[in-house]
């Protein structure tokens, strides 16, 4: 009888617990399954994914398979622009949540995302809509190995127009070193078809060709104070003459 009693006092928020530990149980065995499925599938299973995601929690979609993948991961490996953003919707901290390798679903859409017409529009997309910080008042996402990581990353797929804008927006990048010692600016000099023709020089053109002696110079626009202390930066791993 007193514990009937209990159960009416506490009936409701010891029926949410129970139901969310229920629905998190199924989630593991059931659930992911075919939400991984969707994401790889693409457009036919769209309808699917996308009426999946109602059914869903925001917490259940960060669910991981072996390889520390999200089904968001899945979906941009997979090169599906449209999943990618109706989890992104559903869940926006998604886009920090690295694989097993350390890696966000940005640096995996420029390394491996599948339909080269799609790749462009999923990394702009999550270039827009990853967070500069994350949940845990982390240092910037921007910044750093992972910030050189995702920016390296950008250059190497060949999208030279968003790691430009993310240099203005974040300048450090330019010579901060990714896990490898690579930096933004050994990508592009390593680049050439990166540089456009013309008088007119662009910012990426203007880091990597003036120099003062042996020291590499990137100033930065309105910024000329900065010539010395990124001469001082790019002393390391920068190729002379």
């Amino acid at each position: 009888m007193g514990s009937d009693s209990h159960d009416d006092v506490d009936d409701g928020s010891q029926r949410s617990d129970f139901d969310d530990w229920r629905e998190d149980a199924r989630e593991e065995v059931n659930k992911y399954l075919p939400l991984y499925k969707a994401a790889l599938e693409g457009a036919g299973h769209l309808m699917f994914t996308k009426n999946l995601m109602k059914l869903l929690k925001p917490k259940q979609l960060e669910i991981k398979n072996k390889e520390g993948e999200t089904a968001l991961q899945n979906a941009v490996i997979a090169g599906k622009f449209e999943a990618v953003k109706v989890m992104v919707q559903k869940n926006p901290k998604l886009t920090q949540m690295p694989d097993n390798y350390g890696w966000i679903p940005l640096v995996n859409a420029a390394k491996y995302a599948s339909l080269k017409e799609q790749k462009k529009e999923i990394i702009d997309y999550l270039y827009t809509t990853t967070r500069e910080n994350d949940v845990n008042n982390r240092p910037s996402t921007f910044s750093g190995n992972l910030g050189a990581q995702i920016i390296c990353s950008i250059i190497g797929a060949g999208f030279y127009d968003i790691a430009h804008d993310m240099v203005q927006r974040y300048p450090e990048l330019a010579t901060v070193t990714d896990k490898n010692g690579v930096t933004a600016l050994e990508m592009m000099a390593g680049s050439p078809q990166a540089f456009l023709s013309g008088t007119q020089l662009s910012f990426w053109e203007r880091c990597i060709y003036p120099y003062i002696g042996n020291h590499w110079v990137c100033p930065r626009p309105g910024k000329s104070a900065d010539i010395e202390k990124a001469a001082e930066n790019l002393k390391v791993g920068i190729p002379t003459r």
